[in-house]
């Protein structure tokens, strides 16, 4: 018992800045690095996620966009720090549990904090609504004259389209995280 405690305490003390062995974020190993080590690792996996593209498709038509254009965003602190509490919160017994926990079994930080910049989303799916959205429109005969001739023209009717743009970008969000 006492070997035990004496090794939880030196664990304690040698992982006090750095991230506990183990834990995980984004699916990279950030066990025994620092915060200044992790943040840099995970902000090239951030980068790369925003760079991913997402394809809209709504009436025959694709938009290709990446992540980062549709408004997701993922800073790699707010990851680096959620990893970090991991074996650093909680009372001392706590910490040393987590600790053996994650030597053993690993363990994943909380899910990444994603969010999207409304504008940025609003943006995208109005540029697809822009491109689709059409007013209803009746058929119309009409005769027009023309100097001593009378000239008729025919209207088609048109079926109307309009896009849901609080479903679409809650679909998008959906999709993306």
């Amino acid at each position: 018992m006492f070997l035990a405690l004496t090794i939880s305490v030196g664990m304690q003390a040698a992982y006090a800045d750095r991230m506990a062995p183990g834990v995980h974020a984004l699916g990279i190993d950030l066990g025994g690095r620092t915060k200044d080590e992790a943040t840099t690792l995970v902000a090239g996996t951030v980068a790369e996620l925003l760079r991913q593209p997402v394809l809209l498709k709504a009436d025959g038509h694709d938009w290709l966009m990446t992540a980062f254009e549709v408004g997701m965003r993922l800073d790699p602190e707010v990851v680096v720090n959620e990893a970090f509490a991991v074996g650093h919160e909680g009372n001392p017994l706590h910490r040393a549990l987590t600790l053996w926990t994650t030597i053993f079994l690993g363990e994943k930080a909380r899910p990444s904090p994603i969010w999207f910049e409304p504008a940025l989303i609003d943006g995208a799916v109005n540029s697809v609504a822009a491109s689709i959205e059409r007013p209803v429109r009746d058929a119309s005969i009409a005769t027009v004259r023309v100097a001593d001739a009378i000239s008729v023209a025919v209207t088609p009717e048109q079926v109307g389209a309009r896009v849901d743009r609080a479903a679409s970008a809650q679909r998008i969000r959906e999709a993306v995280s």
